[in-house]
């Protein structure tokens, strides 16, 4: 069966699949039929996308996912914390409408991927030591991956969080690995709580210079030229994820709690996403957890 109109599809609940699949399939139909190109496709896009998608969805889906971690023998550690502002996850996928999303493959839940929560409390350890050493954050990062660090202890701290002292290459090695081991602290992907269909939203950016972000050699960044909307998926502020660490039974627990306190600090202080300068991507926690 041909898929060429939105009726045909709007019962699916794997919202990746249609964000991804269908509705490209779709679109690219009705521009081959009315043979011209689409200047604003994508905010008609986002629209379908959350027409096919009317009703509340996820929830068994997010259920069994932190079920099955559950049943995980390991240490493990959650946390909780609430979008400050709006989240943008994944706008660099590949896309049919140029900005993409992060949609988990299987059920289609918009998530944050674990290595990405790893990436960004990697970073934020590197900066606190490179700060303290008083050395250029890269050559931290590659003395460290290549563990030339001896045992001696530096005190992490961020404001006016304080970690304590650690080992330095232990201590690394442990949360986040190196050239030649593994690390043992798993970040696994975060999850929302819980989600509708309205904490999804159509966000825009609308560049008034794109002659001249194209051609800047020949174009100059004039007021004449006509704005060009582009639409993207955000998900709104308020939004609750759940963060889970684990790591193994034979590990020194503390290292867990310390990858806890480090990402929290970072999504708190720095957030996670894309468009973080504009101020999306971080994170609140309540006072009353």
């Amino acid at each position: 069966m041909k898929i060429e109109n939105i009726k045909e599809i709007e019962s699916i609940e794997n919202i990746s699949l249609a964000f991804n699949k269908l509705l490209p399939m779709i679109e690219i139909i009705k521009i081959e039929k009315e043979k011209k190109e689409e200047k604003h496709i994508s905010a008609r896009f986002l629209s379908n996308l959350k027409e096919v998608l009317r009703k509340k969805y996820y929830a068994k889906d997010v259920v069994r996912l932190y079920n099955a971690a559950e049943n995980l023998t390991i240490k493990m550690r959650k946390f909780t914390l609430k979008a400050g502002y709006r989240l943008a996850i994944g706008l660099g996928n590949p896309s049919f409408i140029e900005n993409g999303f992060a949609f988990y493959p299987t059920y289609g839940i918009p998530y944050i991927p674990g290595s990405s929560l790893k990436g960004i409390t990697r970073n934020l350890f590197i900066l606190i030591v490179s700060e303290h050493l008083n050395r250029d954050a890269k050559s931290v990062e590659e003395d460290l991956m290549n563990e030339k660090f001896d045992n001696s202890k530096v005190p992490l701290y961020l404001f006016e969080d304080n970690f304590g002292e650690w080992e330095l290459q232990e201590t690394f090695n442990v949360l986040f690995g190196t050239k030649n081991r593994e690390g043992k602290v798993i970040f696994f992907d975060a999850f929302p709580k819980s989600l509708t269909l309205d904490d999804i939203e159509i966000d825009i950016m609308n560049p008034h210079y794109q002659p001249y972000y194209t051609n800047p050699k020949e174009k100059p960044p004039i007021d004449c030229y006509n704005p060009v909307p582009i639409h993207y998926m955000v998900l709104k502020e308020g939004v609750e994820f759940e963060f889970v660490l684990g790591v193994a039974n034979d590990t020194d627990p503390r290292y867990l709690e310390l990858a806890e306190r480090l990402l929290k600090a970072v999504l708190k202080s720095f957030g996670v996403g894309a468009k973080r300068r504009k101020g999306y991507g971080w994170f609140i926690e309540e006072a009353n957890r």
